[in-house]
């Protein structure tokens, strides 16, 4: 879908909602089933499981030391690789961060996920990494970056709770 917003903003330049970072206005979401034309890395599928809504801000970001691009690589992890997922997701209380968290933990293999989790929709493209009870991703942190050294890999999707 499309949705025209006058409220929400995107900060840049911070990783504290308290102090810093410079506020972008949106001036337009795309979201995929909305888009006349798809635009696709060529080294993602084409389906539903990897999509992504696009944000059109009404002025163009400006980088600099703390707004950077970041590099994207389409290299396999490797299972039992540290990945890096960052995001705004509500903490252990319920409660939603004020600074943003970040949090390492390790790659594990598709047929080891699908074995866990006993997801069949699980697609080879698909990156899975596991974390201690009560520490991970949570509820507000899908479309957050998840890192390996240092790029990006992959956008986080779901949580899972398993035990």
């Amino acid at each position: 879908y499309t949705e025209q917003t006058n409220d929400t903003r995107v900060v840049a330049g911070t990783n504290d909602l308290k102090k810093g970072g410079t506020p972008y206005f949106i001036d337009r979401f795309f979201n995929y089933d909305n888009c006349s034309t798809m635009l696709v890395h060529e080294n993602m599928f084409n389906s539903p499981p990897n999509d992504i809504a696009l944000i059109r801000l009404t002025t163009p970001l400006k980088f600099n030391e703390r707004v950077q691009k970041i590099e994207f690589t389409a290299e396999t992890v490797p299972e039992n690789s540290t990945l890096t997922l960052t995001g705004w997701g509500e903490m252990r209380n319920g409660t939603r961060p004020t600074k943003l968290q970040t949090i390492n933990a390790p790659s594990i293999g598709i047929d080891h996920c699908r074995a866990i989790y006993n997801e069949t929709l699980l697609n080879d493209g698909t990156i899975c990494s596991l974390s201690k009870r009560g520490e991970g991703s949570c509820r507000g942190d899908s479309g957050g970056p998840v890192t390996w050294k240092g790029k990006l890999v992959g956008i986080f999707k779901a949580v899972h709770n398993k035990g």
